[in-house]
């Protein structure tokens, strides 16, 4: 507070509410309870409940008071991370950290302009060509947000498709994209209620001996407002083959122990742990989704909309992440633009926006991630011809986890290696 580098309100939307919810819930349903209810010891669990009445809940009450009586009065009055001391160097830093690219905002949202064009052009295609719908994207956009039978009446029915696509439609074909896929237990389950005011679902590693699986946790709160169309899209991406699928590999292929504790998005614990390299690890979740062509999900003209959604919703996170930290836009501005160019309902967006406001610089990591490891396939089909094989290269990318340029120099050498054998 002294040195003015504080969040923003939007950051602290309902901060205070979930501290309070601590306070009134009770003991036995607290969730610091939960992992000892199922402990044989009543002693224990009598114990557990002394230490977070006298212990657990005042020490929150008192960051609750913190936050309620000081921090919230010295919030920074601007959304811009460039607004902070030093915010444009700051900024700047964020970008080349989460892209792991010395691009700047500029070049950033100039990007992101013309991808969102080139995706926009892609769903005009389907709407007027596959679906006989007239060419104004907007409005059928807008059709879609309010056409409730694109929506999932129970939580259960929201459930029952994540897990249908994984274990039924994606898991039995993994193999013909990746050699020995790893097994390791992928559990989709409930958001926890704390965290579901953010987004529709996120991705937590296990463990490498399976104790503990990945859980790919689907926030049944807004099941309402999370559409039909982009499940295929955002299964890929949280569950098999993105993020459950590459931190298993990472996991149970032998890197050393320091590089295989990053998959629990805790970015804030580097030096102590690898640094997690946001444009690798998100780049090939979004690079994820494009293969449910090659594993035939995409059989619906509604389903290729939604996926086409979903890129040009992370298309548009270049322009309005950089929009608002570094070229002046509004959170309002931010809004519109992504209401105008995807199909996501406005809770997503809205919520959306605010994580972009919170977390600078991340959510520009998934495209050019993604447009990378796209890059690389098309070379690599392109100079190899019929020896490319699409399990050889998935497996040297999986291996090369790091940085964009360590990425591409692995892919060089196994396309010269593989040039040479030939």
């Amino acid at each position: 507070m002294d040195l003015k580098l504080t969040n923003h309100a939007r950051s602290m939307k309902n901060v205070i509410e979930t501290y309070q919810k601590f306070q009134d819930t009770p003991t036995a349903d607290s969730a610091f309870m939960e992992p000892f209810q199922s402990l044989d010891s009543a002693e224990l669990r009598d114990e557990a409940a002394v230490a977070i009445n006298t212990k657990v809940l005042p020490g929150l009450k008192t960051i609750q008071d913190f936050l309620e009586k000081s921090y919230m009065a010295n919030l920074r009055p601007d959304i811009a991370a460039t607004s902070l001391p030093n915010g444009t160097a700051y900024y700047n830093q964020c970008l080349k950290y989460h892209t792991s690219t010395d691009m700047s905002a500029q070049e950033i949202h100039d990007l992101g302009v013309s991808e969102v064009a080139r995706i926009r052009a892609d769903m005009t295609k389907i709407v007027t060509n596959e679906l006989g719908q007239p060419a104004d994207l907007k409005s059928f956009i807008e059709k879609l947000r309010n056409d409730k039978s694109f929506y999932y009446q129970t939580p259960e029915q929201l459930m029952e498709r994540f897990r249908s696509l994984i274990e039924e439609e994606i898991n039995p074909n993994l193999h013909k994209l990746f050699w020995n896929p790893p097994d390791l237990p992928l559990d989709i389950t409930e958001m926890p209620p704390a965290l579901t005011g953010g987004p529709a679902a996120y991705y937590i590693a296990g463990t490498s001996d399976g104790t503990r699986p990945g859980k790919f946790f689907v926030n049944l709160k807004r099941y309402d407002s999370q559409p039909k169309y982009e499940c295929i899209s955002l299964a890929l991406h949280e569950g098999n083959p993105g993020h459950h699928l590459q931190a298993s590999y990472s996991q149970l292929a032998g890197f050393p122990m320091f590089r295989t504790v990053c998959e629990d998005r805790c970015y804030s614990m580097s030096p102590s742990r690898f640094p997690i390299n946001t444009a690798f690890v998100e780049g090939w979740a979004l690079y994820c989704e494009n293969l449910g062509h090659d594993l035939n999900l995409y059989n619906d003209p509604y389903d290729r909309f939604g996926h086409l959604s979903e890129e040009v919703f992370r298309a548009s996170r270049l322009v309005v992440d950089t929009g608002m930290h570094a070229l002046g836009w509004s959170r309002d501005r931010a809004v519109a633009f992504m209401a105008d160019n995807t199909a996501a309902s406005q809770q997503n967006i809205q919520a959306e926006i605010d994580r972009y406001i919170t977390w600078p610089g991340q959510a520009t990591g998934y495209k050019i991630g993604e447009i990378k490891l796209s890059q690389l396939r098309s070379k690599a089909e392109k100079e190899l011809g019929q020896t490319f094989d699409i399990r050889d290269f998935h497996q040297i990318i999986l291996k090369s986890a790091g940085p964009l340029s360590i990425v591409e120099q692995e892919v060089n050498d196994y396309i010269k290696k593989k040039s040479s054998e030939t």
